[in-house]
């Protein structure tokens, strides 16, 4: 009997680690590593150009308890660093700042630091840094030539890593994807990195409405 359970545990592990490997979201041994050798991506920033060369590989990947702003930190086979953040802070909505945090000591802390809540204010990608507010982070524009480059690096980790439908069903219902895949190591990695996917897309949508709208 003792066997039979042995036999039957492993049985489940091993499935486990295949069922793991065939989605391939590749943050099981913590980096992830895509691209063709000499590909490459260039980034114009404001203060500078960053050009990155295949293949690229995930250093670090996560998501702040400030109310949910993510970060990943790639590095390219030249050694090249390149950072960048979706701004996701903790704000207030349709009632005064200072009123919402008035009963909390812990949020007044935050808001006399931050001092940045501005109701309606979109939310921006910054670049060259892991967090807003850090030294060095630049902000870009919503939509713009930058925002299109990170979401180009970013479909190409999406591509290697996971199938056009598994992409396609995280953007119907972000929930659904996080329960049917929570068991696997990275998932949550890989949740962030879509969510950020997501938020370029929705960018770079809305500059190209509003630019069909001046041109009328």
């Amino acid at each position: 009997m003792k066997r039979i359970i042995f036999t039957y545990t492993i049985f489940i592990f091993s499935s486990y680690l295949c069922f793991a490997k065939e989605t391939n979201f590749g943050f099981g041994n913590k980096y992830c590593v895509w691209g063709k050798q000499g590909e490459a991506v260039k980034i114009e920033l404001p203060t500078r150009i960053v050009e990155l060369y295949a293949p690229f590989a995930i250093e670090n990947c996560d998501m702040y308890s400030d109310g949910g702003t993510i970060f990943i930190t790639i590095k390219d086979s030249k050694g090249t660093i390149f950072s960048f953040c979706h701004d996701g802070r903790m704000r207030s909505y349709g009632v005064p700042s200072k009123e919402v945090f008035a009963n909390s000591d812990r949020l007044k802390e935050f808001w006399a630091k931050e001092q940045r809540m501005i109701e309606n204010e979109p939310w921006y990608f910054y670049v060259e840094t892991t967090y807003p507010t850090h030294e060095g982070a630049q902000k870009i524009p919503i939509g713009g030539k930058e925002e299109k480059s990170l979401l180009f690096l970013l479909q190409g980790w999406a591509n290697a890593q996971l199938s056009k439908d598994d992409q396609e069903s995280f953007l119907k219902d972000q929930y659904a994807w996080q329960r049917k895949h929570s068991t696997l190591a990275g998932a949550a990695h890989a949740q962030h990195i879509l969510r950020m996917m997501s938020s370029l897309s929705k960018h770079i949508h809305q500059a190209n409405v509003s630019i069909g709208r001046d041109t009328k």
